[in-house]
């Protein structure tokens, strides 16, 4: 599933968030999302992901117009994974994943859908849970339980907003380890946004760096993430280390020109 935005601004009243927004994302790729607060990054998730109705530019799914989907369509294409608290389920892990199901069930639940759910729940390494209430799980767990849920839908695009938030190293790594590998697996189109940039170079195969709701600048990691476009952008001295997964980003302190 190809993912194409093109000209894309809105607007929450008179407060511009997206202005001119263009790019692309292929399947089997995740194009990290970054930039400071307030640079667009949860608000252009959530147009692509058909919740907001830009008021200009178009989202373009393989070809076809966002608005040319049903809601059902979307909901069996676009998996999203919004930033914020985990909402209080009073269910169990196994009946929280299920949700994902609900755009496939009709007036029960079937064979295929229990079998989808119990596959997912070994994937992640939630298997031994699967009857715990989801409100007794640990932040980690739980933002392993949404992601499941969300992958339970089967859908053509990961829609990830600040996937690992309020996670520890671990549970960062091993979240981010699994998404990649189901988008490479499933050839899924993935845009993630993420504020922590190291995380974002190493798991991302595309940046998309946004500065007052307009893109910045977009490629590779290595062409985007530097030290010149990361002081214009954040206003930040940052040194680019090499390792041998890649580059290490180190912030020294912010520039002269941010404490004007």
């Amino acid at each position: 599933m190809r993912v194409v935005v093109k000209g894309l601004f809105f607007r929450y009243g008179s407060l511009p968030v997206l202005e001119g927004v263009e790019l692309e994302a292929e399947g089997g790729e995740i194009t990290g999302l970054v930039g400071p607060n307030g640079s667009g990054k949860t608000t252009l998730l959530r147009c692509v992901a058909g919740i907001l109705k830009p008021q200009r530019g178009s989202i373009f799914l393989d070809g076809k117009e966002i608005g040319e989907f049903t809601p059902k369509e979307l909901s069996r294409k676009i998996g999203y994974l919004p930033q914020g608290p985990s909402p209080p389920f009073p269910l169990t892990v196994f009946d929280t994943v299920l949700l994902g199901r609900k755009p496939y069930l009709g007036w029960r639940v079937g064979e295929r859908d229990l079998r989808v759910v119990s596959e997912i729940l070994k994937k992640v390494g939630l298997e031994k849970l699967a009857l715990r209430p989801f409100n007794e799980l640990s932040g980690g767990e739980r933002q392993k339980v949404l992601l499941a849920r969300v992958l339970a839908q089967e859908p053509e695009i990961l829609l990830l907003d600040e996937p690992t938030i309020n996670l520890d190293l671990r549970h960062q790594l091993e979240l981010l380890s699994l998404i990649r590998k189901e988008v490479k697996r499933k050839g899924l189109s993935a845009l993630m946004a993420l504020h922590d940039l190291n995380l974002a170079s190493t798991f991302s195969d595309r940046i998309v760096l946004l500065k007052k709701g307009r893109i910045f600048a977009i490629g590779r990691p290595e062409e985007v993430l530097t030290p010149s476009n990361l002081e214009r952008v954040y206003g930040v001295k940052v040194k680019r280390m090499r390792r041998p997964w890649g580059f290490h980003l180190l912030p020294l302190r912010p520039s002269k020109s941010s404490l004007k």
